[in-house]
């Protein structure tokens, strides 16, 4: 073949080429035009008589167009909670369908982005569970973007035979949202369909994150649904000379009672429906904030003024996606737009998170002071008794820190306070203190870490002053221990916890066992030992029973090894709820208000979540994707888990102390 004949074979090839794709695209235009002459029978006009089995082409296309829709509010959700812009769009109104590929997708119906919806997470607790408003706001409320509104252009409007008003929710993401999916309790609903329908209940969690708002956040000062009517109202009020696709069910969206009556109007020369709204599972509010950071620009910083005004400036234009003050164009990566000031390291982060007055650090700083003030009493001989048994002192906060960590104890403390003080004469203010200082134990836990290394001191440098009445072995086994002590507390210390938990856990776990270990040793070495003779004696057995060491001792293996004793390995099922939570089934059903906790490996760590259960046959934990743990469960399910059987109670429990 010469270079003629190849030349007219590339050039025949080429054109037809040419010619499919010109009649693919034809193609496509033809199935547009279909729809927009079938839209009131795809939209369910006469309930989808003869287009299901089999599943009308027409209809297919319809159902995959709004379900893209719909998956855009999930691919463009920033979930990178490293970001500045964590809980936003990460593309701007001005070009969302563009840079999700729907335009390429779908280009002879396009959309414009009217406007982006908001909505607020948040558990419900009395106000006197916190002492400070910005503790709410810490972990038990956050606002992040939701979904939006668009419409079609003149091109799309032409080509769907109708002015097409979309309204697309995400689904569950953010672990709050989850966790509320599982708050099955119902609320009246008279506030979203008014008096007429009073008596209708729905779901709480549903119900919370359309409903709520926040004034602190810069976008969601309105709740989801005002949002939404606001936006429908304006579009419905520009295109009332327009036919709009219709949605005129029991559940269909109106303004006012105008539009309800217009509504009506158009459905009977039109169709059933009066307005196409896409929603995803919407689910709301709830619980743990530890896991997934609040978006810093919606609700949890409190600015002043000036950079309250600078932030809502630099939001606006990436919504808008326009520039600012050097034409930096908003892209793909909003958290890489004009910022500010330079986002806080996580250690600062971690340091601006200490509250200063604090339940927990109120009972800190009571039990240390009370253990001081008897240290100071003890060193100046006014009380001997405490001078003459400093080690017991020791033991005794050992004893009280461990209690204060002890499942089986605090499950029996909640249930007594809600026995004793779930009365409607109990007055509110006992109620709520009595919670929050259940929920903040944690201080006496650390008060008594620490003033029983002081105790623990003080006992060796009276017992160094008294050389010859002590062993070298009692010397070094006592110092072992302090030291032990010691190395725990530095890795409780907060850095070290909340930047290295996994190191904390460890050292704080082996690290308490070795010290328990020779705690025994301790007493065993002090109780046999004659300073007379300089030897140990064999009549051990009847002298421990009598020393309140050995008690104390005993007390605290006890509140150690229990737990340790229901440890089993359980069957789960596991299933990923999305790429960022994972829901874990167990066989036998648990009270209400119950926390367990799941480990892959019993000795090296263990994680607690909240327990959802109907009491009878099974009971579930959910867990948010945010630790190498809980992302292992979503990337790598198990099929079983090391559990211990006995659970433990916590803020859920307390509930029952209130009125209903």
């Amino acid at each position: 073949m010469d270079e003629e004949d190849k030349n007219v074979t590339r050039c025949f090839s080429f054109t037809r080429i040419t010619k499919k794709k010109k009649k693919k695209e034809e193609e496509k235009v033809i199935v547009s035009r279909e729809i927009a002459k079938r839209w009131r029978d795809l939209s369910g006009q006469n309930h989808w008589k003869g287009l299901l089995q089999p599943l009308d082409q027409d209809l297919r296309q319809y159902i995959i167009h709004y379900g893209e829709m719909a998956q855009a509010g999930y691919d463009t959700f920033n979930i990178n909670t490293e970001s500045k812009y964590a809980g936003a769009s990460i593309y701007s109104r001005k070009d969302f369908f563009a840079k999700v590929g729907l335009e390429k997708a779908h280009p002879y119906t396009k959309y414009k982005v009217t406007k982006f919806l908001y909505a607020t997470s948040e558990i419900h607790v009395p106000e006197a569970f916190l002492l400070f408003p910005v503790s709410r706001e810490g972990w038990s409320k956050e606002s992040n973007w939701m979904g939006y509104v668009a419409v079609t252009d003149d091109q799309g409007t032409a080509v769907l035979g109708r002015r097409d008003i979309v309204i697309a929710w995400r689904g569950s993401v953010q672990p709050l949202e989850w966790v509320s999916d599982f708050d099955f309790s119902l609320v009246n609903a008279k506030k979203i369909f008014g008096e007429k329908y009073n008596q209708v209940q729905i779901h709480q969690g549903w119900h919370s994150i359309y409903m709520s708002e926040d004034e602190r956040s810069h976008f969601n000062k309105a709740n989801a649904r005002d949002q939404v009517l606001q936006e429908l109202g304006r579009l419905l009020e520009k295109y009332k000379d327009e036919e709009i696709n219709p949605h005129a069910n029991p559940f269909a969206i109106f303004t006012n009672d105008q539009n309800r009556n217009a509504n009506a109007e158009r459905e009977k020369s039109s169709s059933r429906f009066q307005l196409i709204r896409k929603a995803s599972k919407v689910s709301p509010s709830s619980i743990l904030h530890s896991m997934s950071r609040t978006s810093s620009h919606f609700c949890d910083l409190d600015l002043d003024n000036e950079e309250e005004e600078e932030d809502d400036d630099n939001i606006y234009y990436i919504e808008e996606g326009g520039t600012k003050e050097g034409g930096e164009q908003h892209s793909e990566q909003p958290q890489q737009p004009p910022i500010l000031k330079k986002r806080a390291s996580r250690l600062s982060i971690i340091l601006l998170d200490q509250g200063l007055f604090t339940v927990y650090k109120r009972l800190f700083v009571t039990s240390l002071f009370l253990n001081v003030l008897a240290l100071v009493l003890a060193a100046t001989g006014r009380f001997t008794y405490a001078r003459n048994r400093a080690s017991l002192f020791s033991l005794a906060n050992i004893l009280v820190l461990t209690l204060c960590r002890s499942e089986a104890f605090l499950r029996l403390i909640f249930y007594l306070t809600v026995k004793i003080l779930g009365h409607s004469f109990v007055p509110l203010r006992i109620k709520t203190t009595v919670t929050s200082l259940l929920q903040s134990l944690g201080g006496i836990h650390s008060g008594c870490g620490v003033s029983s290394i002081a105790w623990l001191v003080y006992a060796l440098v009276l017992t160094l002053q008294d050389r010859d009445n002590a062993s070298t072995a009692i010397i070094a086994v006592a110092s072992a221990i302090l030291s032990l002590l010691c190395l725990t507390s530095l890795a409780a210390f907060p850095l070290v916890r909340h930047l290295h938990h996994n190191v904390f856990e460890r050292v704080h776990r082996f690290s308490g066992w070795a010290a328990l270990g020779l705690v025994w040793a301790f007493i065993v070495l002090t109780i046999s030992y004659d300073p007379k003779s300089r030897s140990y004696t064999d009549d051990l057995g009847s002298k421990l029973i009598k020393t309140q060491d050995f008690w104390f001792t005993l007390a605290i293996t006890v509140a150690v090894v229990l737990p340790w004793l229901s440890v089993r390995r359980v069957p789960v099922d596991v299933s990923s709820l999305s790429g960022h939570a994972s829901l874990i089934k167990f066989r036998g059903g648990v009270k209400s208000g119950i926390l367990g906790r799941i480990s892959p490996s019993p000795l090296s760590e263990w994680h607690a979540f909240g327990i959802i259960s109907d009491g009878k046959t099974t009971h579930m934990m959910l867990a948010g994707a945010v630790g190498d743990f809980t992302k292992s469960l979503v990337s790598k399910p198990p099929t079983h888990l090391w559990v211990r059987t006995v659970h433990f109670a916590g803020l859920p429990y307390l509930v029952n102390l209130y009125d209903k």
